[in-house]
């Protein structure tokens, strides 16, 4: 499971028996909101997060604080593409890759959730179309963690606007699309939080955060390059990769300074055995 989901209770069982626990860091953004939890060893993505967990979590709750990279990325290096890049693709000059949220079937579900609910989830989709009808050297390729989304009724006009549309793609093949074939085809993301973007970011692909209700900058402040708060600021963005991609993405070096560390070669064995 989640760094973040083990039961602390477990861990403190695992610290009785004196059996170690090693954990790896799965998502940077959550570091300053998810509930202390207990390991032994705990691998840090960057300098970011580190500073993050040496202050809310200090020993006892974390012993020892290991530096590693975003380890999930290895087989986007090692992993050849599967995909071939049919002329649907190679029409357009960039490929974005939209991130969203999670859409609960459950209309209980998702009246309690205060940042994916449909409403918000539909705001961010319309978004996506009028990008789309504004920017059409742009394919948009809507990446979900899943797609309960297009079978709940409460979309059915926006997703039959977005099949209208000849550069807006739902991924809904998912033994094809997967997370490494989708960082392998994607220029850039337009994305709410997700540990994808921040893959897409570390593997040197600019990624923007769509950022509303102060979520998820509140909590994790990446700093202006990478936040956009509405349609007009996307644009804006959007405009300036158009305009020059290389130097828009070097602009965002100091931030992946900030939160990754650089990939070594067997880092995480060596950690491990010492």
């Amino acid at each position: 499971c989640y760094d973040f989901l083990f039961p602390v209770e477990l861990s403190i069982a695992c610290k009785k028996k004196k059996i170690k626990t090693v954990a790896i860091q799965d998502k940077i953004y959550v570091s300053s909101t998810i509930p202390r939890f207990i390991f032994d060893f705990y691998f840090v993505s960057g300098d970011m997060s580190k500073n993050i967990f040496e202050k809310r979590m200090p020993n006892p709750f974390i012993n020892n604080l290991r530096k590693i990279h975003v380890i999930k990325t290895d087989k986007y290096y090692t992993q050849k593409s599967s995909i071939n890049h049919n002329q649907e693709l190679l029409n357009y000059k960039f490929k974005c890759i939209v991130m969203d949220f999670h859409s609960f079937s459950n209309w209980y579900s998702n009246g309690r959730t205060p940042l994916q609910n449909w409403r918000i989830n539909a705001d961010y989709y319309k978004i996506i179309i009028r990008l789309a009808k504004n920017f059409p050297q742009i394919i948009f390729l809507i990446k979900s963690r899943d797609y309960e989304w297009i079978n709940i009724s409460f979309f059915k006009e926006i997703i039959s606007e977005m099949e209208n549309l000849k550069n807006i793609l739902i991924l809904k093949d998912q033994k094809k699309w997967t997370p490494i074939e989708t960082l392998k085809v994607g220029d850039f993301a337009l994305a709410k939080p997700t540990s994808l973007a921040e893959e897409m970011l570390f593997i040197n692909k600019p990624v923007i955060y769509y950022n509303r209700f102060g979520y998820p900058r509140n909590f994790f402040n990446l700093g202006e390059k990478m936040f956009a708060n509405n349609y007009e600021e996307i644009a804006e963005k959007l405009n300036l990769i158009i305009k020059d991609y290389d130097q828009y993405n070097s602009n965002l070096d100091e931030v992946r300074n900030k939160l990754f560390y650089k990939k070594e070669e067997g880092k995480l064995n060596g950690e491990l055995n010492k």
